[in-house]
């Protein structure tokens, strides 16, 4: 028997054209013959083994290759928005991938999906869908259409290919200092907001494309203020373990941010992905890693013309803090703005009336449910009418608060919530917004709106 890799193989058979029988040298040669060809044939099938794994290996380079040069290399350079990116796949050829789009001067959309798998029908899949996104980015501008016209075209092939894919579409207007997102499966972001230094996750609003029937919500609204950050990852962090079998776990993720916050994107990118490595206590990851964080950046500040500021006529006021005088606290102010003497007269002037009426009665609103809220009081203050815009001041001596401990609200179109937006509103719509707790007078607002030009 001829042996190759401990199994026999084959059988190597000997005659004698004499009537004569084998000897012991006969034995010899036959045993020396057979492990000579085992050894043959173990080279060859070895052989064909390399040849063939060099083979997959070099699919795996030629597909990583490819997969690579499709990834975006330079970020769109889009004015208010800071960003950095990384994606560190587990094997050559992985699941993960991002995108970013500039469509509009003033927008920036960021794609980042996980399609469930590894290899090469992974990789074809993340190259197809990433293509697929993109192009559908350029035309829609709502994150959750995106999505559905992207879902509706390949649901059937995942479905048959018994794969599916997770995505997170945010798309930052910094026109309207809004971000807008919609996530199908995806691990919730995060958003972090400078001003009153907390945090939220931003969790999925529809199942993961490659589901027949993707019924989701519709694009969900972030309000942003200068400084605040959305960071968006796959569950290769998340999901990522330590020697003793422990998750990463989102909470880690949060409190990073928390903790650095202030640093550039790109510092803080590498701060997560760093802690990661040092967590799970290896090189080698386990999971592709997809890794973005974006920064809204601080605001051109407006011009405040006060050299030139002249006061021409200024308008006390007193009222009960009552809902009922909103009426008449909205009808003082509308009069004073019309008297301004460099007023448009048209619909410029129209809408720096309205804005400043709109401004003033959700400080008095937000005065009288929660300043006064369990005990009566006025509300005071003063109307400035100068040759540059309006002026005005309002007091209460009701409870004061700190307006930079509310984070801006998250909306849902379908489903309107009317609490958190005012001062929101307020520092959208005003030039100046201003507050001071617990003055001589008072707790104060200062709220100015120059003219249009």
């Amino acid at each position: 028997y001829i042996t190759s890799n401990s199994k026999n193989t084959a059988t190597l058979g000997l005659l004698n054209k004499q009537p004569l029988p084998f000897n012991a040298s006969d034995v010899k040669l036959v045993t020396a013959i057979s492990e000579q060809l085992g050894a043959v044939i173990d080279n060859y099938q070895l052989q064909q083994e390399l040849i063939a794994r060099e083979r997959v290996e070099r699919e795996l380079e030629i597909a990583a290759e490819i997969q690579d040069s499709l990834l975006p290399k330079n970020i769109p350079n889009v004015p208010g928005i800071s960003m950095d990116a990384s994606i560190l796949p587990a094997y050559e050829v992985g699941g993960d991938f991002y995108d970013f789009i500039a469509a509009d001067p003033n927008q920036l959309t960021i794609i980042l999906g996980d399609v469930a798998g590894k290899g090469i029908p992974a990789a074809m899949f993340t190259s197809m869908v990433r293509t697929m996104l993109k192009t559908e980015a350029y035309h829609s501008q709502e994150p959750h259409i995106i999505l559905k016209r992207v879902n509706d075209i390949i649901a059937h092939d995942l479905w048959q290919a018994d794969l599916f894919i997770t995505a997170f579409v945010a798309t930052f207007d910094t026109k309207n200092n809004v971000l807008m997102y919609a996530s199908a499966g995806h691990v919730p972001g995060i958003i972090y907001h400078a001003q009153s230094k907390t945090s939220r996750l931003l969790k999925a609003t529809s199942l993961p494309l490659g589901i027949v029937g993707h019924a989701a919500k519709i694009t969900q609204y972030v309000h942003l203020s200068p400084g605040d950050t959305l960071v968006l990852f796959s569950d290769g962090i998340t999901d990522a373990r330590n020697p003793q079998g422990e998750y990463f776990g989102l909470p880690r993720v949060q409190q990073l941010i928390h903790q650095h916050a202030d640093k550039s994107p790109a510092i803080l990118k590498q701060i997560i992905l760093r802690t990661l490595s040092d967590f799970s206590q290896t090189s080698v990851a386990t999971d592709d890693i997809a890794l973005t964080v974006a920064k809204f950046l601080q605001e051109e500040p407006r011009i405040q013309p006060v050299q030139d500021w002249k006061v021409l006529q200024t308008i006390p006021f007193r009222y009960k803090a009552d809902t009922i005088h909103l009426v008449d606290i909205s009808r003082q102010v509308t009069n004073a703005c019309r008297i301004l003497e460099n007023l448009p007269s048209d619909s410029r002037g129209d809408d720096f009336v309205y804005l400043v009426e709109l401004a003033v009665s959700e400080i008095c609103t937000n005065m009288i449910e929660h300043a006064y809220a369990d005990f009566p009081g006025d509300i005071t203050g003063q109307i400035t009418l100068t040759n540059l815009g309006v002026q005005i001041d309002i007091y209460d001596q009701g409870r004061s608060f700190n307006p930079d401990a509310i984070p801006p609200p998250i909306s849902d179109p379908m489903d309107p919530n009317e609490g958190g937006y005012g001062l929101h509103i307020v520092r959208q719509i005003m030039d100046i917004a201003e507050y001071e707790a617990n003055t001589p007078q008072g707790n104060h607002w200062r709220l100015v709106k120059y003219l249009p030009t």
